[in-house]
């Protein structure tokens, strides 16, 4: 499969809503993510992971293409919102004009992310979801657990997890959850809205898996 971009044939899938691509671990930046969003059909969204180290980084991503930002690892509201500013246009946000704004591109057409994974965004997840501008807030159960020094089988963490979904669901905002392996059916029925299922190489492992004994 030499070649073969994996994201880009998930994306192809008819019941794929939306893929996942990933500039914070996944070694990519603005070129190589142009390339991968190009890709994708017009309707399968391309949500960017940015590294998370600067929200000129969330500019960057949309400016390439990107439908909407995945923010990582944010630790208090102030931080969040910063980065939250930056996906928006003026009067919403500050995000920069490089040329003249292409044809159906506006603020309404941006969906952002933030990712819950630490236990100081937990403590203050109420603060957070009343921030503007924020579509979905994601748990991101692995670095969310090793933050807290809890087992993902705790019922501290599962507090913590239940916590987010309340809130989000009290402020109109869709809750997210990294569902990876696990059987997103039992995801759905606690009310969970935008599920990752993992990375794409891992789907075609499974789906080469169940073909080939």
């Amino acid at each position: 499969m030499q070649g073969i971009d994996s994201a880009a044939i998930v994306s192809q899938h008819p019941e794929t809503d939306w893929v996942w691509v990933d500039g914070e671990h996944g070694a990519i930046w603005v070129e190589e993510i142009r390339r991968k969003l190009a890709t994708f059909p017009d309707d399968t969204a391309g949500l960017v992971r940015i590294p998370g180290g600067d929200a000129k980084e969330v500019e960057q991503v949309l400016d390439a293409g990107g439908d909407g930002v995945i923010i990582p690892k944010k630790r208090d509201p102030e931080e969040v919102e910063r980065f939250v500013k930056s996906a928006y246009f003026p009067p919403e946000g500050n995000r920069g004009q490089g040329g003249p704004i292409p044809e159906g591109v506006d603020n309404d057409e941006v969906f952002v992310v933030v990712q819950v994974e630490t236990p100081e965004i937990i403590e203050q997840i109420e603060e957070v979801a009343a921030i503007d501008g924020i579509d979905s807030l994601l748990v991101g159960p692995n670095d969310l657990s090793n933050f807290m020094g809890v087992s993902p089988d705790s019922s501290e963490f599962q507090q913590a997890v239940d916590r987010v979904l309340s809130v989000s669901q009290e402020n109109d905002i869709v809750p997210g959850y990294w569902v990876g392996s696990n059987d997103e059916s039992e995801f759905v029925e606690e009310g969970w809205r935008l599920l990752s299922l993992g990375s794409a190489s891992a789907l075609l492992e499974t789906a080469i898996g169940d073909r080939i004994p």
